[in-house]
């Protein structure tokens, strides 16, 4: 569940916060550690507060992807999220969950579904890559390196379609495109995806 919902909702705040929380401790996106033990103190907050909490050492894996919560260091991180944790005393738990929330939508790549493709046709982009695809465009990402190659918001996503081997990006306006050719069988999957999205904002405006 990525899309925005309205201000007053708490229940489905409440919701993408959730959502939020398995995508940090399931590594659904690339997160340095810094930003896993920021996010994990907030998590401790909206959970316990101020007082009572957890003995970290044996709850880690709640709060931190598996690379963290194993070897070595368990009991440094452990008391390194505590002391993030202080930093917030007195915060409510909406305010913890809502500092948590605009932490991870202010990574570029939150809320996109990842696609390996190949591309076609394109001396500019590796011989494979993952389109992104969230509410806001379609990012094109090197997979080694995670760097993002290329941007397309929505906007500038006039048409797209697809095959059962291909999907097939037109890049630009109405009155003049490039088109991006990517061999894959998930062709209706990514199509049916930008679709939804795209209707979403119509409505939307």
């Amino acid at each position: 569940m990525y899309f925005e919902p309205a201000a007053m909702d708490k229940p489905a705040q409440h919701e993408m916060y959730t959502q939020a929380c398995y995508d940090v401790v399931s590594a659904r996106y690339p997160c340095g550690e810094k930003d896993c033990l920021t996010l994990g103190a907030l998590q401790l907050q909206a959970e316990y507060g101020d007082a009572g909490l957890p003995d970290l050492k044996e709850k880690l894996s709640r709060y931190l992807p598996s690379k963290y919560t194993t070897g070595t260091r368990v009991v440094e991180l452990a008391a390194e999220v505590k002391r993030l944790h202080d930093t917030h005393a007195g915060k409510s738990r909406a305010a913890a969950e809502g500092e948590y929330l605009g932490y991870v939508k202010d990574w570029q790549v939150y809320g996109s579904s990842f696609f390996f493709v190949e591309p076609q046709m394109s001396a500019e982009l590796p011989e494979e890559v993952f389109l992104a695809v969230n509410p806001k465009g379609i990012l094109i990402i090197n997979p080694d390196t995670k760097e993002v190659l290329a941007t397309h918001p929505y906007s500038e996503v006039p048409t797209w379609g697809h095959s059962g081997t291909s999907f097939v990006l037109h890049i630009g306006n109405l009155i003049k495109q490039n088109k991006l050719y990517f061999s894959t069988e998930q062709g209706k999957e990514i199509n049916d995806l930008v679709r939804a999205y795209v209707n979403h904002l119509c409505v939307a405006s």
